[in-house]
């Protein structure tokens, strides 16, 4: 069975290998074979806005949404944003005592964190929370002051749905993943998809959300759903900008092309079901060096065209061969 998710598609287009590493060959049981459990490490360890992004989505699905619905798209801001530093705080001391070495996402809960700083011992931990916390407080803040006409649609909203997994069988051997922030059905059956970002550069993850259309139209869970009843909206919680898409049915014809010519490519790097016979180099490396000195995985890649130095306090960079 094939997994496909934008995320792991994205991955493998760029470079089949980083898909490799992340996607089959990290390993978080492995923790004797020391490269497959570092491999893990490195897959789930964020940077300050990734963690405060995070963080926000968090205190989002777990406290504002249902405040929101029980009080006309209003919430407690200052609860939710002490809600979101108590997490920090205590993500931050797990990361911080490394219990990501010996405590898996299951037995930590939320609590579970590894934070890049303490990953690689770097000295700018502190630094790292400092960021987290402002770009948390600020983005829950502009939640309240730019986007409570979505927060009230809630508390008018037939059924609500937060942190909504969707997953489809598509054939035997292909199933597609999708992940949605928020969900929201109203009284005329219209549904509108919610997906908040915490960035504060330009941009707007258009393919993304034509997935998440995708996989709720084919679901079959809502079967009297129909195509033109689907809108699909990107909320920035530090700029307040808005971006809506109205799927047509050419976009969702690409989404399906997608979907198929990428399990091609990942069909052939979960075919062989011993990971330890697999040599990643026999995968396709990222055609431009400057993907691989933005991967998560790259300190684990056997890659010739470069090598990694290792300074004592365990930071890595990449040095052109």
């Amino acid at each position: 069975m094939i997994k496909w998710s934008n995320s792991r598609d994205n991955d493998a287009r760029t470079c089949e290998r980083r898909a490799f590493l992340k996607y089959r060959y990290a390993s978080a049981t492995a923790t004797k074979e020391w490269r497959r459990f570092r491999a893990h490490l490195l897959k789930r360890a964020v940077d300050p806005t990734t963690w405060a992004g995070n963080v926000a989505h968090h205190v989002i699905s777990s406290l504002i949404v249902p405040q929101a619905q029980e009080r006309g798209g209003h919430f407690d801001v200052d609860q939710a944003i002490r809600a979101s530093l108590d997490l920090i705080d205590k993500q931050f001391e797990f990361s911080g005592q490394r219990q990501f070495e010996t405590c898996s996402r299951s037995q930590a809960g939320s609590a579970y964190c590894v934070l890049k700083s303490h990953l690689y011992d770097d000295g700018e931990s502190e630094l790292a929370k400092e960021t987290a916390i402002d770009l948390c407080s600020r983005g829950l803040l502009n939640l309240a002051r730019s986007h409570h006409d979505l927060l009230e649609k809630t508390s008018k909203a037939a059924q609500v749905y937060t942190e909504k997994e969707i997953r489809i069988r598509l054939d035997a051997d292909l199933m597609v993943e999708a992940i949605l922030d928020l969900l929201l059905f109203n009284r005329s059956r219209h549904a509108l998809i919610v997906d908040w970002k915490l960035w504060g550069h330009g941009g707007f993850a258009g393919d993304q959300l034509l997935v998440y259309a995708y996989a709720v139209l084919k679901c079959g869970w809502w079967p009297d759903l129909v195509l033109d009843r689907i809108s699909v909206l990107e909320a920035n919680l530090l700029t307040g900008e808005k971006a809506t898409i109205q799927p047509t049915a050419e976009d969702l014809a690409m989404v399906d092309d997608r979907i198929f010519t990428g399990a091609e490519r990942l069909e052939r790097i979960f075919q062989n079901p011993d990971v330890a016979d697999v040599d990643e180099r026999l995968f396709a490396p990222a055609s431009r060096p400057g993907a691989c000195l933005k991967c998560q995985v790259a300190e684990v890649c056997s890659d010739a065209r470069f090598r990694l130095q290792q300074p004592t306090n365990r930071s890595f960079e990449f040095v052109l061969s």
